[in-house]
């Protein structure tokens, strides 16, 4: 049987004079407690575990630190990555947890293992490609055209990069999250990854040169479209008519078609390579740290410096001065 990884008994104990309808909003409050996408994620993994365990013979749960240590090892000789390995573990220890039997995560069997594998496999994460502003400005060069799509897809990649987004963030952005006017686009962001409860984020993008101005490019998608309200980017099929809300993974098809336009290898692109291209631009060119992780909706300065200092070596004028 699946296990629930989010707890379901808000009630404290006492369920049988609560009101059935206010336990069940209580339980969905508390499945809300995490995004949808980790929720997805805990439960493939919680699958992955119990199809371990029906195939060695073990218990799933109750299950013990040994038999965890030893699961932990099979991934890692099955080729996962360490941030997998440690997400699995993650998903067996709430489940753990919700279901009234914690297990010590940090018992030896556990522990000593993980750290194994994290010393044999390493813990540096394979980063996309970022899109610098040359990038981008070939990028729309190659998007030539008046079809609604690619009026669309200027705007998708330009609003991308100038916002510093995330593709969740840009696929959940509505018409009146945009003001517009003739200096900027003031932007609402009312929720993202680091940004779970919806406290907001309102972020400036100024007007720029003409054929790379990502505020005239959404000017133009909103016309060409006829959007009033709803979602800003939406689907187009190939007779020009609108369709659902853009999804993220569509985002990423967008970006990965652009970057293949200009002779790019579309497997080193993600969505992400707009937002960490604006980061690395912007530190190339002078920005402040602080200014840049205010633009990208970073909670982290330390985040921000590891995307500075990777533009920092790769500009290094170290580099220059032994003058090969």
């Amino acid at each position: 049987m699946e296990q629930n990884l989010t707890p379901t008994d808000t009630s404290g104990g006492i369920s049988h004079l609560v009101d059935p309808d206010l336990a069940e909003q209580a339980a969905g409050y508390a499945r809300g407690a995490r995004a949808p996408a980790t929720l997805r994620a805990y439960a493939a993994d919680w699958r992955n575990w119990e199809q371990w365990c029906r195939g060695c013979g073990a218990v799933p749960l109750p299950s013990t630190p040994a038999t965890i240590g030893l699961y932990l090892t099979a991934l890692a000789q099955s080729g996962r990555k360490v941030s997998t390995i440690s997400r699995r573990l993650v998903a067996i220890g709430q489940a753990h947890r919700v279901a009234g039997a914690p297990i010590e995560l940090q018992h030896p069997a556990i522990r000593e293992v993980l750290a194994g594998i994290r010393r044999s496999l390493g813990t540096r994460k394979e980063a996309k490609a970022a899109l610098l502003t040359s990038d981008i400005r070939r990028c729309i060069a190659a998007m030539p055209g008046a079809e609604i799509g690619t009026i669309r897809d200027r705007a998708v990649l330009l609003l991308l990069f100038a916002g510093a987004m995330r593709r969740s963030e840009l696929a959940a952005l509505d018409v009146p999250d945009l003001q517009m006017s003739t200096r900027r686009a003031t932007m609402m962001i009312r929720r993202s990854k680091t940004d779970q409860v919806g406290r907001g984020a309102v972020i400036g993008i100024p007007r720029g040169k003409r054929e790379t101005c990502p505020v005239r490019a959404v000017e133009r998608w909103i016309a060409a479209a006829g959007v009033v309200d709803g979602a800003l980017f939406r689907s187009v099929d190939r007779h020009g008519h609108l369709g659902e809300r853009l999804s993220g993974a569509a985002i990423a098809a967008i970006v990965k078609r652009a970057v293949e336009r200009i002779g790019l290898d579309p497997a080193r692109y993600s969505s992400h390579s707009g937002r960490s291209g604006f980061i690395t631009q912007a530190s190339m060119n002078g920005a402040d740290i602080g200014a840049i992780g205010l633009h990208a909706r970073q909670r982290s300065i330390a985040t921000t410096r590891a995307y500075v200092q990777e533009a920092a070596a790769l500009n290094n004028p170290a580099a220059r001065a032994i003058g090969l």
